[in-house]
């Protein structure tokens, strides 16, 4: 039975690039000895976190090192479709990084728009803690309501040229608080 996508809680976006389509797609490696991570990197992991354990509400261990991670279960389509998603914390390599996993297990990541500008990767939260996963074009974010929109089309201007926009809103009774890693 098909769900419906309930109201938003909580949004992580991030600009697309076309490094992390071929992620998603599984093509960003061409060596056969490793790279090429499948994993959306959020930085930094100090402001992330506490936004990450109210996104992903449950814990849990995973990996040969059993480092706790946090989960969340990823949705897309009309619903029917879903696939347990882990907030992993740094690692000592990129000990200033967590990042959500294996992105190129998520169907909806594998059919990216044709125009990548302003493109962003959302992840929404909503009041029934189901994460919808997909992605938004410019246009699309062109006719989001503004609690989405501004903020979003904002960090994607500070950022340009600097890094990838990355951020979140969290929709909370006093109004929309948002963060952007361009400042």
């Amino acid at each position: 039975m098909s769900k419906i996508q309930g109201q938003p809680v909580r949004i992580l976006f991030q600009e697309v690039r076309i490094a992390t389509i071929l992620k998603a797609r599984t093509e960003s490696a061409e060596a056969t000895t490793g790279g090429g991570a499948r994993d959306l990197r959020l930085s930094p992991y100090s402001v992330f976190k506490p936004f990450m354990e109210r996104m992903f509400t449950k814990s849990g261990v995973r990996g040969a090192s059993a480092t706790t991670v946090r989960l969340g279960t990823a949705t897309w389509g009309d619903g029917t479709d879903t696939r347990e998603i882990a907030f992993w914390p740094p690692t000592n390599a990129r000990p200033g990084e967590g990042r959500i996993a294996t992105i190129s297990a998520l169907p909806p990541l594998l059919n990216s728009p044709e125009d990548l500008n302003g493109a962003v990767f959302l992840f929404v939260q909503d009041e029934n803690d189901l994460i919808w996963v997909r992605y938004a074009t410019l246009d699309e974010l062109r006719r989001s309501m503004p609690e989405v929109r501004d903020p979003i089309l904002a960090c994607l201007r500070k950022s340009e040229g600097k890094r990838i926009a990355t951020g979140y809103i969290e929709f909370t009774p006093d109004g929309p608080k948002t963060w952007c890693n361009a400042g």
